[in-house]
């Protein structure tokens, strides 16, 4: 179902085939064409559900003139490639995101990452081979396209007839970025803040930010010097003071980092004992990936805070109290 949440912009939620049911994508009306913030994964169901929601308001895909992407995952760019060549729509992306799509486009699914470095992190050989076999499925769930319009930091975007402004903030992804429109208060935040589940800020073979962690705290405090009015997630309900959620997040990283170091004590251990001590063995392999790569992600900036000190000794990584 489309919804217009305020005049011009329209919301439509498309179906996911994760355990993460849904995804928001936005519609923003133009005299001359559409602009849309975000795609849906390449599956024939989100596709459907795409073309049924513009229906409503007698839109059509040839009536899309851009796509901004917040961000290069799967539920956010998948059906970019196939907009472009059913509408010819420009693709417009952060830079340094955009060398991400060229980098991963030409990437075997079976070389996306590095079995070493899972292996120097205490992961079982048995379980990177499960979470392996996911890469295949994972990389069909985005049509391939190529970037239009790279932008940075700062950056006026035009969507319909409506201007943002381009916010960089990195942490979930290198290049993830929220749209901002200072006149009206509105903020696009994509998968940035999230008022039912916390984002998802990993590191993995593939990370080109070592720290994401600490590059995600520093884009929630530059959140907070805007003047939001409404926020418009990718994934729940819209919120009225993000403020107040990023506060939540904040304390919940806090949290999670004591939480590691209590599981860890006076010992030493890998990351993927600290991963099963604080999430347990997930149901799923891609969720025990995500569970593994989101305690790298605290254990490095547990590191780079001076907490912890990370060993190296016989191939292998360990961790332990400084």
């Amino acid at each position: 179902m489309l919804l217009e949440l305020v005049e011009g912009i329209y919301q439509l939620i498309l179906p996911l085939p994760f355990r993460l049911r849904e995804v928001n994508i936005y519609l923003i009306k133009g005299r001359e064409g559409y602009g849309l913030v975000d795609t849906g994964v390449n599956t024939p169901e989100t596709f459907e559900a795409l073309e049924k929601g513009l229906q409503e308001i007698g839109v059509g895909l040839t009536d899309v003139r851009s796509v901004f992407m917040t961000h290069y995952h799967s539920d956010h760019c998948g059906l970019a490639g196939q907009i472009k060549q059913i509408s010819g729509a420009s693709l417009i992306m952060e830079s340094s995101e955009a060398q991400s799509v060229e980098a991963f486009q030409i990437t075997p699914a079976e070389r996306l990452h590095d079995p070493g470095f899972y292996d120097r992190h205490g992961l079982p050989t048995e379980k990177f081979e499960g979470i392996r076999q996911i890469f295949p499925y994972l990389k069909s769930l985005i049509y391939p396209f190529e970037v239009d319009h790279r932008i940075e930091d700062g950056a006026e975007i035009e969507l319909g007839d409506q201007k943002f402004q381009a916010i960089w903030t990195p942490g979930h992804t290198p290049g993830h970025v929220c749209l901002y429109q200072p006149d009206r208060k509105l903020l696009f935040c994509g998968d940035h803040i999230l008022m039912r589940i916390t984002p998802h800020i990993a590191l993995n073979s593939r990370s080109t930010l070592r720290n994401p962690l600490a590059h995600y705290l520093r884009s929630l405090h530059k959140i907070t010097k805007l003047d939001v009015a409404f926020a418009f997630p990718s994934h729940g309900p819209v919120m009225r003071n993000p403020g107040e959620r990023v506060q939540e997040l904040l304390l919940h990283h806090d949290r999670r980092k004591e939480a590691i170091l209590t599981a860890l004590g006076n010992e030493r251990k890998s990351a993927h004992q600290l991963s099963v001590a604080i999430f347990g063995n997930r149901a799923s392999y891609l969720e025990d990936w995500m569970a593994f790569s989101e305690t790298l992600a605290h254990l490095a900036l547990l590191v780079s805070e001076d907490r912890l000190e990370e060993i190296w000794e016989n191939g292998r990584i360990w961790y332990r109290m400084k």
